[in-house]
């Protein structure tokens, strides 16, 4: 009789243990289509991104930590949508934008790398194996999923107040220092000022009111000045990602080299240009 007691409570016990491991395998099935994906992300990073070290002890960026934040995310979302995971992965992987040409490829990047033809979509770009991954069907689909709903702009504007709001005044100059130090560097201290105080005020109209006249001033690729007539000039440029340069720009560096032929010094400011394509 005690034996059968035993036999049964054990029975019970494996019963209740099962459903238990069902019910928290149902939990990790339900979320790991986004967390698979994060995992996979941090296991590429570690074994290809040559700067992943670096980036900590020379940028101050923690990738563990932002994967750590990116997981804490999901996991309080259950219902996350793909959408909102690229919107997650594209906000907390910002402080890596740039170094070692690190980036989250968005929809029209995508595109263009894929389909949109020119040098990009040749074979020979990537390896095999990248030419595979980028058109894999798993990654067609994450993509047309990717904004597929029509653009809002006020729900934008409000999503971004809400981003802005979040911040510090710190965290936000932090942030927009380099943007902010280009227009300086234009003459534009009064407009750059303008413009951090709408984004530190959490003024989407503002910000948006504001923006022709920021575009206007960073409209041109390069920039030259004579610092001290006769011996000293100043050439920045801004990108090389226009091949072949576009014709009005090298017209005004020749222009502008013939001018300062015989100064003593030439200060070159590549300090915003992340770089560009070969020729």
């Amino acid at each position: 009789m005690k034996k059968l007691k035993l036999l049964t409570l054990l029975g019970v016990l494996c019963f209740i243990l099962f459903f238990s491991a069902c019910g928290r395998n149902r939990g990790e099935d339900y979320m790991s289509p986004h967390l698979k994906d994060l995992d996979h992300m941090l296991y590429v990073m570690q074994n290809n991104f040559a700067l992943f070290d670096v980036a900590y002890w020379a940028r101050g960026v923690d990738i563990y930590s932002i994967v750590d934040t990116v997981r804490e995310i999901v996991l309080s979302s259950p219902e996350m949508t793909t959408n909102e995971f690229f919107d997650v992965l594209f906000h907390e992987f910002a402080p890596l934008n740039g170094i070692g040409h690190f980036q989250i490829i968005d929809l029209t990047m995508y595109n263009y790398m894929v389909f949109g033809g020119g040098r990009f979509t040749r074979r020979d770009w990537y390896s095999h194996e990248a030419n595979v991954r980028l058109r894999a069907p798993h990654v067609l689909a994450f993509y047309e999923q990717l904004y597929t709903a029509e653009f809002d702009l006020y729900d934008w504007m409000n999503d971004f107040s809400e981003i802005l709001a979040d911040m510090t005044e710190q965290e936000i100059r932090a942030g927009y220092s380099e943007f902010l130090e280009r227009l300086i560097v234009r003459g534009e201290t009064e407009l750059a000022e303008e413009y951090i105080q709408a984004l530190i005020n959490a003024d989407a109209p503002e910000i948006f009111r504001i923006w022709p006249y920021v575009t206007e001033a960073l409209a041109n690729n390069v920039t030259t000045r004579i610092l001290e007539d006769g011996r000293i000039a100043y050439l920045a440029i801004d990108n090389f990602l226009n091949y072949p340069i576009p014709p009005d720009e090298e017209r005004q560096i020749h222009h502008f080299y013939d001018e300062i032929r015989y100064f003593d010094h030439l200060i070159v400011d590549l300090r915003f240009n992340p770089g560009g394509l070969e020729g």
